[in-house]
């Protein structure tokens, strides 16, 4: 065993468990000790997982781990106290979550449909060219008697055998603990079934356990807490920092997920820019978690220091400036060549499915529960929407968010120092609170919280149709397009 602690010069290939996304979004980037996640078996040279590791991924990681060099060293880094929560959580994982997936080599013998290269999967995917036995077949050079294929042709004007894939929980394109079963007709996708593997149990005992999604951790905390204290006196400060670190979350979640589609489009550049952006977000998600409780799921005010506060907002202007950057890249022509005009989802199909948050948002439906904060209001505070409803609309709107979201921690982080009163959480049935993907709710019951992300389950299924009909490379980008989590949510 190697323990993960000085940077690195150079990067190195890597799997990461859970995946990149889940550490950035938890307080730390693996490229900070020289880490790149691939997704070809045979480059990994080394393995980073949290201590302690999430059990319900212990059987998967075993499976990845018997396809790899025995010597690739296994990382071990400890995470911070809310990613130990978060890690040693009991999970109630479901079905199916016990078997070894097969989500990289798949041979098939008819073609490579690891998306072109763009997703840095340069492993073997066919059988060496031979397709048949190379030899006589007994009947002195007739091969009428061979068995032809016959049906219709698939979307790439091929008649072929259809393949049955499997993508996740580790190792794939997609965030982990997410499974894809997926029908190929050719190159073509005929079916496609998005299952999320990860729970955590619906009803919880304390508010300050571990969330329900730890992709959105303090989102979680702050919508547990809101439940929690509904109709106590407010905490002026707490409230304002409260949103300051729920706007940073959502920005990082953004910006971790931009990366990881820039790593699936093979766009170095746009990688580049993120880490760029994403740096001082979390030096400043660290600069409130100094005087300790900032970067906790927990009940109660957080004590800052003034030289803490100020290095907060520098850092949050750096990320401004770098947000303004990485939002000209992503206006160019580069990414709507990738992304423009696929994986549409119309303004009827998102309300007819129930869809909420920001993949709403971009087909021009949906709410945002921010609007009805009075907090938000106060600073100004405007919905994004986006149109078209395709996956460059998700992509843009999430990054024309991500600027927003910096925008409302640095007038939060300002408010929560001058004295202005916070509000008393409104003792309604539901707390409410807009995460990165979507309303989060949390209500009492009793001495329980109960809590729910309505639109869960309906954007794992308008993902899956989307991907029907496109070719493979493209059905991964627009799977990706919806940044769906591995973790369900609710009852």
């Amino acid at each position: 065993m190697v323990l993960a602690s000085a940077a690195r010069s150079t990067a190195s290939p890597a799997l990461i468990v859970p995946d990149e996304q889940s550490w950035l979004v938890w307080g730390f980037d693996p490229a900070s000790d020289g880490l790149e996640p691939v997704l070809d078996w045979g480059a990994v040279r080394g393995v980073l997982v949290p201590d302690p590791m999430p059990a319900v991924l212990g059987a998967p990681l075993a499976a990845c781990l018997s396809e790899l060099a025995p010597t690739a060293p296994v990382m071990h880094r400890p995470v911070s106290e809310l990613a130990r929560s978060v890690a040693a959580a009991e999970e109630d994982v479901g079905h199916g979550n016990d078997r070894a997936h097969d989500h990289a080599n798949h041979r098939h013998g008819h073609g490579d449909h690891g998306g072109g290269g763009d997703h840095g999967d340069g492993g073997d995917h066919g059988d060496g060219g031979d397709h048949g036995d190379g030899g006589d077949h007994g009947d002195g050079g007739d091969h009428e008697d061979m068995m032809a294929i016959t049906g219709e042709p698939s979307g790439d004007g091929l008649v072929m055998e259809s393949i049955d894939v499997s993508l996740g929980p580790l190792m794939s394109p997609m965030v982990a603990g997410l499974v894809a079963e997926v029908t190929l007709d050719g190159d073509v996708v005929a079916q496609c079934t998005l299952r999320a593997l990860l729970r955590q149990p619906a009803v919880r005992l304390k508010p300050g356990g571990p969330p329900p999604d730890p992709l959105e951790p303090r989102a979680w905390a702050a919508v547990l807490a809101s439940a929690a204290a509904a109709g106590e006196p407010p905490d002026t400060a707490g409230v304002w920092l409260r949103m300051v670190r729920v706007e940073i979350e959502r920005a990082t979640s953004h910006l971790a997920w931009l990366r990881s589609l820039a790593r699936l489009l093979g766009w170095g550049e746009l990688v580049k820019a993120t880490r760029v952006a994403v740096a001082p977000l979390l030096a400043a998600q660290a600069s409130l978690a100094r005087q300790g409780g900032a970067d906790r799921v927990s009940v109660g005010a957080v004590a800052i220091e003034p030289g803490d506060e100020l290095a907060a907002v520098r850092e949050l202007e750096l990320a401004s400036e770098a947000l303004a950057r990485l939002q000209r890249l992503c206006a160019g022509r580069r990414l709507a060549s990738r992304t423009a005009g696929r994986g549409v989802v119309g303004a009827a199909e998102a309300r007819a499915a129930g869809l909420t948050g920001p993949v709403a948002r971009a087909s021009g439906v949906g709410g945002d529960a921010r609007s009805e904060d009075p907090l938000y209001r106060e600073l100004g505070f405007e919905p994004v929407s986006g149109q078209g409803g395709d996956a460059l609309a998700r992509t843009l709107l999430r990054v024309a968010e991500s600027v927003a979201a910096v925008e409302l921690a640095r007038g939060s982080l300002a408010h929560a120092y001058s004295g202005r009163p916070g509000r008393g959480d409104a003792q309604a049935e539901w707390v409410t609170l807009e995460g990165p993907r979507g309303p989060l709710r949390a209500r009492r019951v009793g001495d329980c919280l109960r809590v729910d992300a309505p639109g869960r389950e309906a954007v794992l299924r308008v993902a899956s149709r989307a991907a029907v009909g496109l070719e493979w490379g493209s059905a991964l980008v627009v799977l990706a397009s919806f940044d769906l989590s591995g973790w369900q949510v609710g009852p």
